[in-house]
């Protein structure tokens, strides 16, 4: 089941939830029952090779062979 993010047209407080279908209707505000709306919500994938953008660094080890394998690798 995919998580919505939901802003309450009442209080204002944003909140997510599991929703069984795309088109199921809003579901009420925790916080005081009022109605709420479905926001613009942004996703993001990442994969264990991928690499940070900030440091140039992979977050997951190299293949065996490469010096940063896991193997290799030794404690801090």
């Amino acid at each position: 089941m995919p998580l919505y993010e939901y802003r309450c047209t009442a209080c204002q407080r944003a909140f997510e939830t599991l929703v069984s279908r795309w088109d199921a209707p809003s579901p009420p505000c925790p916080e005081c029952g009022g109605a709420s709306a479905r926001q613009l919500s942004v996703f993001s994938v990442a994969s264990a090779g991928q690499r940070d953008s900030k440091t140039g660094t992979s977050g997951a080890p190299g293949p065996c062979g490469s010096g940063s394998c896991a193997c290799r690798m030794s404690p801090n």
